[in-house]
């Protein structure tokens, strides 16, 4: 069976060894230093979105011939990058699809799907703070039907997953269950946003649990969904007027030289 196949079956696949562990060591010793300096703070942890403009260090891994290789064996010899891409920093998880940015149903017989790759920055061995997934929900619209599973992961390993597929990034344990809500209701408050997450990193220190990094993006084929999905991820990020949604002209260039396609509603006007 195909990556593709298995990917329309299932909503989701494991690829193995697309980056090396010197790759994936210094994406992180990047990513982290990024996030000394500049984030937002989103479910009790440190996100940025529209990264693959803020953040130049995500340049070689975007435009990794290894990952250009997958995206096309997925998507077509044309497959377009959309521009969409966040990384995250220790922020929880709950249930849900990706689905904010679809034009019409996405459950319909004939649409198209779009897909997102999760880029693990450390080993995802436990399968109660992995990525947590319940296969063939994304022909589903709805929260409930499927059976919960678990994707382990190495280091260097990606995640690919059809954006309609119920998941989960992390679950909270029945600990954090208790005491987050309480702490999110502070957090509504701009000034107080961080206490949430200083509290989570107590906890997370008292128990042992280490920091949890990743990268996603997201891809499709050429087709009008893919530059659907890219239009209204565009239209809802430059609602502010200094934002940027156009690419930098640098990942361009990479893309190009391996003829991987760009969605027009992320490159810069002529």
């Amino acid at each position: 069976m195909s990556l593709k196949q298995k990917l329309d079956k299932d909503g989701v696949i494991l690829v193995k060894n697309v980056f090396s562990v010197d790759e994936i060591d210094k994406i992180r010793k990047d990513l982290r230093a990024y996030f000394e300096e500049k984030w937002i703070e989103h479910d009790f942890g440190k996100v940025q979105n529209n990264a693959s403009v803020n953040c130049k260090f995500l340049e070689d891994v975007l435009a990794h011939p290894n990952m250009v290789s997958v995206m096309k064996e997925i998507s077509g010899d044309d497959a377009l990058f959309t521009g969409n891409c966040d990384i995250h920093q220790n922020k929880m998880g709950n249930w849900h699809k990706d689905g904010g940015f679809f034009g019409k149903d996405p459950f319909g017989e004939n649409y198209t799907p779009v897909y997102k790759v999760g880029i693990y920055l450390q080993d995802q061995q436990n399968p109660k703070r992995g990525f947590q997934y319940k296969p063939g929900s994304h022909k589903v619209d709805n929260l409930t039907d499927g059976e919960h599973q678990a994707m382990t992961s190495a280091i260097g390993d990606i995640l690919i997953f059809d954006l309609r597929i119920t998941h989960s990034g992390m679950l909270p344990t029945l600990f954090e269950k208790i005491f987050y809500p309480i702490f999110r209701v502070i957090s509504a408050v701009k000034i107080a946003k961080p206490i949430g997450r200083y509290f989570k990193n107590l906890v997370w220190k008292l128990f042992g649990v280490k920091n949890r990094e990743c990268i996603f993006f997201v891809f499709g084929p050429n087709h009008f969904e893919t530059e659907s999905f890219a239009q209204k991820i565009v239209t809802a990020q430059t609602k502010s007027p200094s934002h940027q949604a156009k690419l930098n002209p640098s990942l361009i260039e990479k893309f190009e030289k391996q003829n991987m396609g760009i969605c027009q509603a992320v490159m810069p006007e002529k």
